[in-house]
């Protein structure tokens, strides 16, 4: 009982930190995921966090449960655009050199979390104000340059470990640890920062805006907002099983180790491997290109012939090649559909004309028929393992490996 009572306050301490003063009206994003199962979650108002920490609690005994850092604006969806700014800095680290330079570090971690593999740490700052989340990525990648972090672990909607939780990557299952909480020293992101090196990828992530791929920048959005099983089924062929995994194309993976995620994430839990982050980051280890500077650019141009579809005037060019959300949202890049649950589905695609047609008259499908058909290409722009699909053409859906 007593061991209990510690794992929930060391849960409600964590859910604290992150929901701090600043919870107004935003969400808390709880994920879950049992060995061999895929992952699942819940948003939960920043105020409710007895909510969240019974929940975790429940969860903890059978599940690897992680915690969004950044809280969340909308409880629609978890990704990176979700987020518009954060009150914390933070580092996760598999290095152990990491122990040392924390110790030479000026401005000590609010809060210190052992995530149950040997050396391996999660560090929280807890600035004194908000910034906005490019400015929040671009400290944490500073502070993992400096204290031997994992850069791939910089990004705004990364999702960690919960203290009083077990993580069941070992047999038996171990379990993270709130090592240490310090309260009271909040630094301002300039005195954080004081005496680090550089940011090693500036312009990584452009800020948060509304997507619109005729405005600067908005390209990269729409590309970031791709699932990363769509884009890795499209770069290699390779298709994600029911559990969100594939076997990594980085290294010899005799068994899936990729975790796939619907936010447009990635990372392999490879030992050897260890590589993560956006399209970008993929694309960039898949075709041996930097994602920063001129190689961002490469990578950027590469993606969008890729991806895209022509974009026109009318009101059918407009909308040609491009599906409609349950939420009403046109996704212009793989031309899949998503239900509630952000999961792909079989599809209608729109084509908008000026001259309404009849039920039942050419060029319309009925629902019901649409749902029995094979599933539809992603879309123009999309090829396959064979080379190129033309528009029109259906395909089997792949097969799931286990």
């Amino acid at each position: 009982m007593k061991q209990s009572q510690q794992a929930h306050e060391a849960q409600l301490n964590h859910l604290r930190i992150i929901t701090g003063d600043r919870g107004d009206g935003r969400y808390l994003d709880v994920r879950w995921r049992a060995p061999g199962a895929p992952m699942r979650r819940r948003f939960i108002p920043a105020g409710a966090t007895d909510d969240a920490a019974t929940l975790i609690s429940t969860l903890a005994t059978e599940h690897d449960v992680y915690i969004g850092v950044a809280l969340r604006d909308s409880n629609q969806h978890g990704g990176r655009n979700a987020i518009a700014r954060s009150h914390l800095a933070w580092v996760e680290s598999d290095d152990i050199r990491t122990s040392a330079r924390l110790a030479a570090f000026k401005h000590p971690p609010t809060l210190i979390i052992a995530s149950g593999t040997p050396g391996h740490l999660q560090l929280y700052w807890t600035l004194r104000h908000t910034h906005p989340l490019a400015e929040v990525e671009a400290a944490n990648r500073r502070l993992a340059a400096a204290l031997a972090g994992d850069p791939a672990c910089s990004d705004g909607a990364r999702i960690l470990r919960a203290p009083g939780t077990l993580n069941h990557k070992h047999r038996p299952p171990r379990p993270v640890t709130l090592l240490d909480l310090t309260e009271g020293h909040q630094p301002t992101l300039t005195e954080l920062l004081h005496g680090l090196g550089a940011d090693p990828e500036p312009g990584r992530h452009a800020p948060s805006r509304t997507v619109s791929p005729r405005t600067p920048g908005g390209i990269e959005e729409l590309l970031l907002s791709i699932p990363a099983r769509d884009y890795v089924l499209a770069l290699t062929g390779r298709a994600a099983g029911r559990d969100g995994k594939v076997k990594c194309p980085f290294h010899h993976d005799t068994s899936p180790s990729m975790q796939l995620y619907m936010d447009g994430g990635f990372y392999c839990f490879g030992s050897t491997c260890r590589r993560g982050g956006s399209i970008f980051d993929f694309a960039g280890h898949l075709w041996g290109l930097t994602p920063k500077g001129a190689g961002f650019l490469q990578i950027r141009l590469r993606l969008s012939e890729r991806f895209t579809t022509p974009s026109h005037d009318t009101d059918q060019g407009r909308n040609a090649g491009r599906t409609v959300r349950p939420d009403g949202r046109l996704d212009a890049l793989t031309g899949i559909s998503y239900d509630r649950d952000e999961h792909p589905t079989a599809h209608v695609r729109v084509e908008r004309t000026r001259q309404a047609k009849q039920p039942g008259a050419p060029g319309l499908v009925k629902p019901d028929a649409a749902r029995r058909r094979r599933r539809p290409l992603p879309g123009p722009g999309l090829t396959s393992p064979a080379g190129p699909l033309r528009a029109g053409r259906t395909q089997p859906r792949p097969k799931e490996t286990t």
